[in-house]
């Protein structure tokens, strides 16, 4: 049996090894020249160390520059304490480390388990199907057909697009910059995260190994953010910190120009149906959510796992391509929703709503382990590895 997947990140390239693990031919079509230093840091949680277990990448993944997270702190801007996460405790409640690491290493280990199956500078434009076959049509006019087509084409999903018509992503009312530096503090070691709440604005600094920090920031915005250069966006974020603690401020003003980056915070609202027939989605093209769960990665490689279990548990790919559906899309919906209400909570201005906000986080930080078990604490089916021929 053969699979065409569209996209070659995080979603696109574990799904590729999944299915390559019990037995599929795969193709993965990514329409960048190359794949590079892309994007900033980014958090695999229990729930997603688990699912690359399932099909032998999770050793991979630990092996690359990476850190363990132990402990996590909320304080305000003021640099007050609100409450302490004992994030290493998850290993002990699910059996899987949560780790921190850069975007770009986490691919690559990615790729080195996919290993030649993935094609670069491949643009797909369009799909249709047939009673028996999915096909992809390229840039320049190249076709490619399989058993079942999937698109993991980012949140802007050429898929996606075709199947359910165009329609913009959700702005969530705010933008983000965010950076890399070398950076290094006494009061912060490796494997110790924190995160800084102010009025409409975050600061988030979490070690990514090497002695490098992946940091972010975030600033309320009623509209939507023009492109910017590396340089000025550093220079906003800068701009936009000034007067948050010193750390903040250092963190920031040890990043090189060329990491930093700033976005618009987007999504997708949940919806009801992804594919039809042999065609479905996967990823951020199914599921796009806002970063305040660190669950996005994490789903599209829980989608991946989950769909070669369904496909190597029925005969018929319709079938298992609307089983795969069926468990994905109440689990994935649940993130996204929540992760959007953490985001509007967080990013609170009135000083008062702040204030309350702070005293609930701080009274109810001990039931925020069972809270997040609820995603993190996931785990995904065992694969039966295919039999070499």
């Amino acid at each position: 049996m053969k699979a065409i997947i569209i996209g070659g990140g995080i979603g696109g390239i574990s799904a590729g090894i999944a299915l390559r693990y019990i037995g599929w031919d795969v193709t993965v079509f990514e329409q960048a020249d190359e794949i590079g230093e892309v994007g900033a840091g980014i958090t695999i949680w229990s729930n997603a160390i688990n699912a690359l277990n399932k099909f032998d990448a999770g050793d991979t993944v630990l092996a690359a520059e990476s850190i363990a997270l132990e402990r996590g702190e909320v304080r305000t801007w003021r640099d007050k304490l609100i409450a302490a996460i004992p994030t290493g405790e998850f290993q002990r409640r699910t059996g899987a480390a949560t780790v921190a690491i850069h975007r770009a290493s986490l691919i690559e280990a990615l790729h080195k388990c996919l290993g030649s199956y993935l094609r670069t500078n491949s643009r797909c434009v369009s799909i249709h199907q047939t009673n028996d076959k999915a096909t992809a049509v390229f840039a320049g006019g190249n076709e490619e057909s399989a058993d079942i087509l999937i698109g993991a084409d980012g949140i802007r999903s050429v898929v996606r697009e075709q199947l359910h018509g165009q329609s913009e992503p959700r702005y969530a009312g705010y933008i983000a910059w965010r950076g890399i530096a070398t950076f290094r503090h006494p009061e912060h070691p490796d494997g110790h995260w924190c995160l800084w709440i102010g009025r409409g604005s975050e600061f988030g600094y979490v070690p990514i190994g090497n002695g490098r920090v992946y940091w972010f920031a975030t600033k309320n915005c009623d509209k939507r953010g023009s492109i910017t250069t590396n340089e000025d966006a550093k220079q906003e974020a800068q701009q936009h910190l000034a007067g948050w603690p010193k750390l903040v401020m250092d963190v920031v003003d040890a990043s090189e120009p060329v990491s930093v980056l700033r976005n618009d915070i987007l999504d997708r609202a949940p919806i009801r149906q992804w594919g039809r027939d042999r065609i479905t989605l996967l990823g951020d093209a199914a599921h796009a959510s806002t970063p305040h769960l660190g669950q996005g990665a994490c789903q599209a490689i829980e989608d991946g796992v989950i769909l070669a279990h369904c496909l190597s548990d029925h005969g018929d790919v319709k079938t298992a391509l609307t089983e795969y559906e069926k468990r994905r899309i109440p689990r994935t919906a649940k993130v996204v929703r929540a992760s959007w209400k953490v985001g509007r909570m967080l990013q609170l201005e009135n000083p008062i709503l702040c204030w309350l906000r702070n005293i609930a986080m701080k009274l109810a930080s001990g039931a925020s382990m069972d809270r997040t078990l609820v995603y993190a604490g996931y785990e995904c089916p065992d694969l039966l590895k295919a039999t070499p021929s």
